[in-house]
């Protein structure tokens, strides 16, 4: 256990990094890039069709200034007029915009790509896609439960984190968490965890489309529902 507890402090330090701990490093940076200019603006079928034609799995770090006007676009239709219910969740969702874990992508010369995964009773599964020159590449998962503040508030609670460091195409399931170095990586996971920044604001749900706030930062995150794998 002691041999691997190093290579496991270092990907235990980039979920820290990725949940908030940064918090204060890049915030300025990620708010700089959330609006686009007005003179930039689209009608929505043009905004949704930006959002809908970025490639699954190359989604995160291939979100530019277009995708950032697509999502201004969608956001001022404020499209949550209605409670969002436990079926419109269900899915598999990938972040296509997030300029707080770009400027993260950047400073750590690493590509994450975001997927969640929702169930019609609101169980929920956080998976991070990491690329890194000297880390290699593997998953950063973390599992719970999605409800609501209100009508359009989303809270995240998240209670079980482990690492994958393995390349693999798709996740594996929540393995023993319960024993060695797994337990040890849970256990930082739950200290890590800020419930009171984990509030997030649905500014447009439509389809398999959905734009939220991270009012910690001050940031927009836009994410499109896979239709093929459920």
């Amino acid at each position: 256990i002691q041999s691997r507890s190093p290579a496991v402090s270092r990907r235990a330090l980039m979920r820290t990094a990725a949940g908030g701990v940064l918090v204060h490093a890049i915030g300025r940076r990620g708010a700089a890039v959330t609006r686009a200019s007005a003179g930039e603006l689209m009608d929505e079928e043009g905004a949704l069709e930006i959002i809908r034609r970025i490639p699954l799995g190359t989604t995160l770090n291939s979100a530019g200034p277009e995708v950032a006007s697509a999502v201004n676009t969608l956001v001022g239709l404020s499209q949550t007029n209605t409670p969002i219910t436990s079926q419109d969740w269900s899915g598999r969702w990938h972040v296509v915009y997030a300029p707080h874990i770009r400027t993260l992508s950047n400073m750590f010369s690493a590509n994450f790509d975001v997927e969640y995964v929702i169930d019609g009773e609101r169980a929920m599964t956080s998976n991070v896609k990491y690329t890194h020159p000297l880390l290699g590449s593997g998953w950063l998962s973390s599992s719970g439960s999605v409800g609501s503040s209100d009508a359009q508030t989303s809270v995240v609670n998240f209670d079980s984190f482990w690492v994958d460091p393995v390349d693999t195409a798709q996740p594996d399931l929540k393995p023993d968490l319960s024993r060695g170095w797994r337990r040890w990586v849970n256990d930082a996971g739950k200290v890590g965890f800020i419930s009171d920044i984990s509030r997030f604001p649905v500014l447009y749900f439509k389809g398999d489309v959905c734009i939220f706030k991270f009012p910690a930062l001050n940031v927009l995150i836009a994410t499109r529902r896979e239709q093929s794998r459920q």
